[in-house]
């Protein structure tokens, strides 16, 4: 109503359908006032308007905000994976930037992907991470730390550079090869890992033991190196596990670390060794 252009929505074309990849929250906003889902409060520039609802407006109002136009990018199914990723990261412009799993679930369809969701909106997971700290989007978070394990714990030697790159990557290649009895491994392994962090260290995830960020490094060395030593040891018991505190470990889970391939290597074997050794 004040000519403010409206940030632009992202859609990718899925069998004759528009699914919204970003702008979800814009639209429907809009369609729940148009339907007088709610009224307007608060206004400072059109204060004349507070504490009305849609249908209440005079009909010059109603045509001017219906007469909107806002701008949006359709990207259609037969765009290839790594074309749609990119023009989906070039155009994520809006006031709220898109994560890099939420770029994925909008560019890479499959089963993999599915697998990916599901365990992340498990309810194991949120009892194994009930917060997400630092991060604007939990659950895009969660499903990035769930695609890092699935993808690190089979591929964590062929990583050579660059995170991004590699899982999408890796995203594409599991959503077109994986049979389902791998897909079903994946699940049940993930829940056996959660399972046994819960059980044995159940903050080990987390910065300190009292706090409620998850660092990605520190994640991915856990549960990829608890994922490592439970395949050479179903049985594994855990004596001690004051080592995920150590002033050593904690250098090898550093922020800076991510892109680096020899670090990533040595704190999920850390884990891994360290359990195996206990």
């Amino acid at each position: 109503m004040l000519r403010v252009p409206v940030p632009p929505v992202f859609f990718y074309e899925v069998e004759g359908r528009l699914e919204i990849v970003d702008g979800s929250q814009r639209i429907r906003t809009l369609v729940s006032f148009a339907n007088d889902g709610f009224v307007l409060t608060g206004l400072e520039k059109l204060d004349a308007l507070n504490g009305f609802e849609f249908s209440k407006f005079p009909i010059a109002v109603q045509r001017r905000l219906n007469n909107t136009p806002i701008r949006s990018y359709v990207l259609d199914q037969g765009t290839d994976e790594s074309t749609r990723v990119d023009v989906f990261r070039r155009l994520n412009t809006s006031g709220k930037r898109l994560q890099d799993a939420e770029i994925r679930k909008g560019a890479f369809r499959g089963a993999f992907l599915d697998l990916v969701i599901e365990c992340a909106a498990s309810k194991l997971f949120s009892r194994v991470i009930p917060h997400i700290g630092g991060r604007s989007d939990s659950q895009s978070e969660r499903q990035e730390l769930v695609t890092r394990f699935l993808v690190y714990a089979d591929r964590y030697m062929d990583f050579r550079h660059d995170v991004r790159k590699f899982l999408d990557a890796r995203m594409v290649e599991f959503n077109k090869t994986l049979s389902s009895s791998e897909l079903e491994r994946m699940r049940n392994e993930f829940q056996s890992v959660m399972q046994f962090v819960l059980q044995h260290f159940p903050n080990a995830f987390y910065r300190s033991e009292k706090g409620k960020l998850v660092p990605r490094v520190r994640f991915e060395a856990v549960a990829v190196g608890t994922a490592l030593a439970l395949r050479q040891n179903p049985k594994l018991v855990v004596v001690d596990s004051a080592w995920l505190r150590s002033a050593e470990f904690e250098q090898l889970v550093r922020t800076d670390a991510s892109n680096s391939a020899p670090k990533l290597r040595a704190r999920i074997e850390y884990v891994r060794d360290h359990l195996l050794g206990s």
